[in-house]
Order: C-alpha cells, then sequence, then structure tokens
C-alpha cells in the first residue's frame, strides 16, 4: 500500500494534485479522508489507462548512491525482538534498534503504529516494512533499514495470513528514496531461496552480501 505522499512521487506529481483528484473522486484509493492509502498495482494500471507516464520514483543520481545493501547495513540487524502483538512488537524493535541519536523514539514509534493503523506494512512469507507514513524531522539525509528477528512470530494481518517473524524497518529522508528501497526489497523477497536464508537468520555480514549479490542481479552486474 501507498500513501497520497508516495503516488504523488511514483506519478511525479504534487501532493496537492492527488489530494484534489482523490476528493474529486478521479483516482482509485482506499478512503477519501485526510490519510487516504492506494493500492500501487491498481495506480500503475489505472495510470496505463490514462496514458500516463510514470515518474522515475528515484532519480538517476539518487539511485546511484542509494544501495539497499548499504542502507542495511546502516540500520544493522538486531535479534530477541519480544512481544505478541504489533504494538509490543514495534516498541520492542524501537527499543532496541541502533537508530541515530537524533532521531525521537517515541515519536518514531507513534508513526510506524500510525501507519500500520492505516493498512498493515506485512509483505507476506513471514516479512514485514514497518516504516513512518511521512520522513521524520530528525532523519539523517541516508536512509536505514533495520532488519530484526523476532522471538515469536506473531500475526500482522498480513494478506496470505502468514505470521511475520522478520521485520525491515526502513527510515527513510524522503518518499523518492523510500519507493526505491521498497522496490528493493521487494524484488528480494520475490526470490524464496533470498527468503529462506532470510528465516535462517544469518550473521549480517552474510546478509548484506547476499542483498549486495542480489542487487548487482537486478542492475545487470554479473557477480566478480
Amino acid at each position: 500500500m501507498l500513501n497520497l505522499q508516495e503516488v504523488a512521487a511514483l506519478l511525479g506529481l504534487s501532493d496537492q494534485v492527488i489530494a484534489r483528484w482523490v476528493r474529486q473522486g478521479n483516482i482509485p484509493c482506499l478512503g477519501t479522508g485526510s490519510n487516504p492509502v492506494f493500492d500501487e498495482q491498481e495506480i500503475r494500471k489505472w495510470a496505463r489507462n490514462h496514458n500516463m507516464v510514470l515518474g522515475p520514483g528515484v532519480s538517476s543520481t539518487e539511485k546511484a548512491q542509494v544501495s539497499l545493501a548499504q542502507a542495511m547495513r546502516e540500520g544493522g540487524v538486531v535479534a530477541g525482538i519480544q512481544g505478541m502483538d504489533i504494538p509490543r512488537v514495534l516498541e520492542s524493535l524501537v527499543n532496541t534498534a541502533p537508530i541515530p541519536g537524533g532521531i525521537d523514539r517515541a515519536v518514531l514509534l507513534l508513526r510506524l503504529l500510525e501507519r500500520e493503523k492505516l493498512a498493515s506494512t506485512g509483505l507476506g512469507h513471514g516479512v514485514a516494512v514497518p516504516h513512518p507514513r511521512i520522513p521524520l524531522e530528525d532523519t539523517p539525509p541516508y536512509p536505514l533499514v533495520t532488519t530484526a528477528f523476532l522471538d515469536t512470530p506473531i500475526d500482522y494481518e498480513s494478506v496470505d495470513r502468514v505470521p511475520v517473524s522478520v521485520l525491515c524497518m526502513i527510515i527513510s529522508p524522503s518518499p523518492k528514496v523510500h519507493l526505491h528501497l521498497l522496490s528493493r526489497l521487494g524484488h528480494c523477497f520475490r526470490d524464496n531461496a533470498f527468503l529462506s536464508f532470510l528465516q535462517s537468520r544469518p550473521e549480517p555480514e552474510a546478509l548484506f552480501e547476499e542483498v549486495q549479490r542480489l542487487e548487482g542481479l537486478l542492475d545487470g552486474k554479473r557477480p566478480s
């Protein structure tokens, strides 16, 4: 699911235009209140039907600088995340994650919970990608993806109803960078071998190297 800012970035339009289209009923969305959410596949189909050219999401310059593997290194890997429901698991994650000192953890937790109220960030296959709906005020200029392993899998209201045991929390400086990282994570999660590897709780460096390898394949780079 995408929020209004993410759809605006994807379509290369302003937030105000998307908000007006929502009010007028001219764009498919779920809910027409102050926090509409959008199904990405529906938006892409709608854009094709209206002969709209999708925005790049992230500029070529940003793409060269934004690596999922590097964002995961910055965000770190944590284990022992506890909790029997989403709020408690997210609280444990926020308290444990090695995030920069400038980020207010209480505000981060609030934003994560607000995002989950819109729609679950569970992507299926036992993985969820919690993230703030909009960038935090004190987000650093570089993105972070914290990989967290739960002590006990929980019901995350994912579409496939598979209990979630792995979280990849995204903290991004902009909606464009967020979409880029989310796309890269989605590419990794479509690889069954990678999902099995992830569920084995690999050592951090092994995880980063495997993600870097998959990114290389996505970018058309041959393994060295």
